[in-house]
């Protein structure tokens, strides 16, 4: 039992040191996560037991299985792979009916983990606020 709390103890005081050293941990970090990719997924309702659709999107070239992929790591790339901050388009008109879906992200871009989630009314509002890049159809 003292062996496991000494390797544990060596293990946290070896993460401890690696991420004291920012410069260090940031170049790690930036190998540790290549490439621009985002899995995106929608699931039908609110809750995290709808059926869920999802597939990966790499940039810049959109491969993955993403039917928009160019399109999508378009949107993508002008944010930076934030997708909270896509602007909604203008002179977009939702019908007001309540069928609301979930939009899941998780990814990296530019050596950043990337993790997205919300939830939207409809399927309209949710290609509205996002355009392609969850436009798994």
């Amino acid at each position: 039992m003292t062996r496991f709390r000494a390797l544990c103890g060596g293990i946290l005081a070896a993460g401890a040191l690696l991420l004291s050293g920012s410069g260090v941990a940031q170049a790690q970090e930036a190998r540790a996560y290549p490439g621009n990719w985002m899995y995106v997924a929608v699931m039908q309702g609110e809750e995290a037991l709808g059926n869920v659709s999802g597939t990966l999107v790499r940039c810049p070239q959109g491969g993955g299985g993403h039917p928009h992929g160019k399109q999508a790591c378009k949107e993508l790339a002008a944010v930076g792979g934030d997708i909270t901050r896509m602007k909604p388009r203008t002179g977009v008109m939702c019908p007001m009916i309540y069928q609301p879906v979930t939009a899941m992200a998780y990814g990296v871009w530019n050596g950043h983990r990337k993790v997205y989630s919300m939830t939207f009314s409809n399927p309209c509002v949710l290609k509205n606020a996002t355009g392609s890049v969850f436009g798994l159809r």
